[in-house]
């Protein structure tokens, strides 16, 4: 016989209540899931030994009986209570309330427990539920054709070989299969999971039409399209200063976010904004490094730029014609357009060893 001291009385009552809760039959879609799919990576003190068990067959357990287990004594307990909790938060979308103070037991929300403000994402916190939400809003809405580069908070911590990988690379995945790829560590899988969320964030209660498609967008892509689009449609000319101020000056910061200063120095020395206008070689002998790493980090933004704004070439040359049909159109917006088109989005793919083939002899 089991016997319960007064110290495990708040815990058997905390859990007997989470129990209680579960049994109600608007929580059915739970029963069949085993409680490790609400376990998260930086979970401690887990109940091993019934992390494999059904939520239904946990719920109609007595308290002596989960306490007999082997392995599992009252911490772990409260590990489990926690879990419960965070079952029944999955279902409702809501934060469960707390029956008791227990201070092993973490926030059992989805919003606190992945984004500790609102800036930072964890993704040991994210469970198989949150994942399997998320990839169910990205099948829901069709949007597996689109790009983790183009959706991603920063380039700057996402591996270049992810920047072009379709989300339908992933929607069929668990989240146990996308920690045990090979070459997905923490920090890759980080980067998916993040992005994820991030869409899920945006569309998380939305229906799709059978009329309309939804594509994401950055909000700086979204800014720049409609500024170019109320320049034409206003019809009236822009000057170098508001080009500067509503079209350069965002997709440098972008570019800053994504590479970091070095690469906005470049950028600002080649189309003369912000610097005098510099050659290559005087870029390599300004920054000492070779006229190879210069084009090799211009090549860099243009490969930036290329998932980030994919439309970016079409829409900045159909600016440029537009104001090259106006009779005042202004010279000085006209070339930095080309320059700005011609080092984001270069007309044909040239390797650094094309780059480098006339300057070899010199």
């Amino acid at each position: 016989m089991t016997t319960v001291f007064a110290d495990d009385a708040r815990l058997k009552k905390s859990l007997e209540a989470i129990c209680h809760r579960l049994r109600q039959p608007e929580y059915a879609p739970q029963w069949k899931r085993p409680v490790s799919d609400w376990v998260q990576r930086s979970d401690r003190r887990l109940p091993i030994p019934l992390l494999d068990t059904p939520i239904g067959e946990l719920i109609h357990m007595s308290f002596q009986t989960l306490l007999r287990t082997a392995s599992v004594g009252p911490k772990k307990l409260s590990v489990l209570a926690m879990l419960l909790r965070r079952a029944a938060a999955s279902h409702e979308d809501v934060p469960p309330p707390v029956e008791v103070e227990e201070p092993a037991v973490a926030p059992a929300t989805e919003e606190v427990s992945v984004n500790g403000s609102a800036d930072e994402f964890q993704p040991d916190l994210v469970t198989e539920v949150m994942w399997e939400k998320w990839r169910e809003t990205v099948r829901r809405f069709d949007l597996g054709q689109q790009v983790l580069g183009s959706l991603a908070r920063s380039l700057a911590i996402m591996p270049t070989v992810l920047w072009r990988t379709p989300l339908s690379y992933y929607v069929d995945q668990s989240l146990s299969q996308l920690r045990s790829q090979k070459t997905y560590g923490r920090k890759r899988v980080g980067v998916v999971l993040e992005v994820f969320h991030d869409v899920h964030q945006v569309l998380a209660g939305g229906t799709p039409s059978p009329l309309l498609h939804i594509e994401l967008k950055s909000s700086f892509v979204r800014k720049l399209e409609n500024w170019i689009r109320d320049k034409r449609y206003s019809q009236e000319n822009a000057g170098p200063e508001e080009v500067i101020e509503n079209l350069v000056e965002p997709l440098l910061t972008q570019l800053h976010l994504d590479s970091g200063d070095i690469f906005v120095d470049l950028v600002r020395e080649r189309i003369g904004v912000g610097s005098e206008i510099l050659s290559v070689r005087q870029q390599a002998q300004r920054h000492k490094v070779t006229r190879a790493r210069i084009y090799q980090m211009l090549d860099e933004c243009s490969a930036v730029m290329s998932v980030r704004w994919p439309n970016g070439k079409c829409q900045l040359r159909s600016f440029e014609e537009y104001l090259l049909s106006r009779a005042s159109g202004n010279e000085a917006v006209i070339s930095l357009l080309r320059n700005l088109s011609e080092l984001f989005y270069p007309q044909e793919y040239e390797s650094v060893e094309r780059h480098l083939q006339p300057h070899l002899a010199s």
